[in-house]
């Protein structure tokens, strides 16, 4: 389940930015684009975490990763 959860964010977060960035008002882009930076942020730490067999440090990366 995390591995579809982490393909599903390497995909939906660089298009939710993209789409951020051509579809919103100017005055939320940078929002637009900070919230899809770090929630693919958050995702790749949770899983370099996993990848590291540091469980503890990845469910706290991933409880970010969901509030994104």
């Amino acid at each position: 389940m995390g591995r579809t959860y982490v393909g599903a964010v390497a995909i939906s977060a660089p298009l939710a930015t993209w789409i951020g960035y051509h579809y919103e008002q100017p005055i939320t882009v940078p929002e637009q684009v900070a919230q899809g930076g770090f929630w693919f942020l958050c995702t790749l730490m949770a899983l370099l975490c996993a990848l590291r067999r540091k469980f503890q440090i990845h469910k706290m990366w991933m409880m970010r990763s969901y509030g994104f």
